[in-house]
């Protein structure tokens, strides 16, 4: 727990925090996959995620913001409620949508 805690907690931008995420929450928890989405708490209240990615390590890195509706998808009940949904067969949910609810596009 403090490794985890001292891996995220001094972390002061969004692509270093959510690749820190990426790498120390799933095995933590036991997850195979973990993608991340904040909320811009200004008057937008916009969803969106950071992608940091290298075809090989040590060469520069892409970084890039997506945005993502609050108002579709079991993304957005999850937005509404304030909750965590867990689900082990999410493509069954009724408001279910790949581009948005799987954007890390996790698969058995």
């Amino acid at each position: 727990t403090m490794q985890l805690t001292n891996g995220i907690a001094h972390v002061l931008d969004h692509y270093t925090l959510s690749e820190k995420m990426r790498l120390l929450l799933p095995e933590y928890f036991g997850f195979k996959n973990l993608g991340v989405l904040y909320v811009d708490m200004s008057n937008s209240r916009e969803l969106y995620t950071v992608t940091v990615s290298s075809t090989r390590e040590g060469e520069n890195f892409a970084r890039e913001i997506i945005k993502y509706p609050t108002t579709l998808g079991v993304t957005s009940k999850v937005f509404k409620k304030k909750t965590i949904i867990f689900s082990n067969a999410p493509e069954k949910e009724s408001l279910y949508i790949p581009d948005i609810d799987n954007i890390i596009g996790a698969a058995d």
